[in-house]
């Protein structure tokens, strides 16, 4: 084979090379979830576990849900916000994130200072008050950002 083939079969391979890996790189970008879908998941999940709290308040149990399913809904909130990349969004992600956290932890105190303390709100319900606001606040923030 003379060196003018052996070009043209070389730059003929290098061509094949470069449109495959940018078909690749292509079919990987459009599969990959945007943040905003990422968002849209995290608000569908959220809702998801406020419907079930309220449902199983509604059918009677004065607790709602279980201190274990707010753990488990906190670390999956956690889950999104550490898939979102965007700063824009993941900066109201991650607040939501720690203020679920937060509630992990004020849940059984509000329940157990209300079963003890009837009569007046304990403290612990301005608290939960308070991270129930910057928690709503931070979601309102990606849903404005991502609407859907």
């Amino acid at each position: 084979m003379s060196k003018r083939n052996w070009w043209i079969v070389g730059s003929a391979a290098v061509v094949v090379v470069v449109v495959v890996a940018v078909l690749g790189v292509v079919k990987l970008v459009r599969h990959a979830p945007s943040d905003c879908d990422t968002v849209h998941a995290m608000v569908a999940y959220n809702t998801q576990f406020d419907t079930a709290v309220q449902e199983s308040a509604n059918a009677g149990d004065p607790n709602g849900s279980s201190v274990a399913e707010y753990q488990k809904w906190a670390a999956r909130l956690h889950e999104y916000a550490g898939q979102i990349k965007d700063s824009q969004l993941a900066q109201p992600a991650n607040a939501v994130a720690g203020l679920a956290d937060q509630m992990v932890d004020v849940v059984p105190r509000v329940r157990a200072e209300s079963a003890a303390n009837s009569a007046n709100p304990p403290p612990s319900v301005a608290e939960y008050g308070r991270i129930g606001r910057d928690f709503h606040d931070n979601f309102a923030k990606l849903k404005n950002a991502c609407p859907a």
